[in-house]
């Protein structure tokens, strides 16, 4: 629950973002603007932990709509892999199989200071193997911090993920080197 509400919280501040009135210029006018970023993912397992998974990769692709200088409204999609490790269990190896999870969610982008931004996503994704209780559904939380630069294309962020689905769940740390493409040249 608290997970929610920190999200619904970065959520609220970046709508108020939007209201602001202060002086605020970049270099790139992206005032009603649509991207495409395409980025590559670099995974560090929280949990269940080191002893389950090894350090993994992912991919993601997001529409953005930016309504004003302040705000980005993003839908996103990827594939995020956490290679499993083997263990010993009662003297018996086991492999852990691949977390493997493919996310859909919608976000939003605040940027407090020129090309710096706090995003929020959430969504549902698939997840193999299941997630717990026999399903492979699963609710998607992602809050992070970022660094966007329209002039280059370039975007780099850093975000927790937390994949859950009653109480059970599998979190991971990710950090994101994105090139994004203006759409609306």
């Amino acid at each position: 629950m608290k997970k929610y509400l920190f999200s619904l919280t970065i959520i609220a501040f970046c709508f108020k973002l939007n209201t602001a009135k202060a002086q605020f210029s970049v270099a790139t006018k992206k005032e009603n603007t649509w991207h495409l970023e395409v980025g590559a993912n670099g995974l560090y397992d929280l949990n269940p932990g080191k002893k389950y998974y090894t350090a993994g990769f992912g991919a993601q692709l997001a529409g953005i709509y930016y309504p004003n200088e302040f705000v980005g409204i993003t839908l996103t999609t990827g594939y995020f892999d956490l290679p499993g490790k083997k263990r010993t269990v009662n003297r018996t190896e086991i492999k852990q199989p691949n977390f493997q999870f493919v996310p859909l969610k919608l976000g939003v982008r605040g940027f407090f200071v020129p090309k710096w931004y706090l995003a929020g996503e959430f969504g549902l994704g698939y997840a193999t193997p299941d997630i717990g209780n026999n399903t492979h559904f699963a609710k998607t939380i992602a809050p992070g911090l970022g660094y966007e630069d329209l002039d280059s294309g370039l975007d780099v962020s850093l975000r927790y993920e937390n994949m859950h689905h009653q109480g059970n769940y599998v979190s991971m740390i990710a950090l994101q080197v994105a090139y994004s493409i203006n759409l609306s040249k």
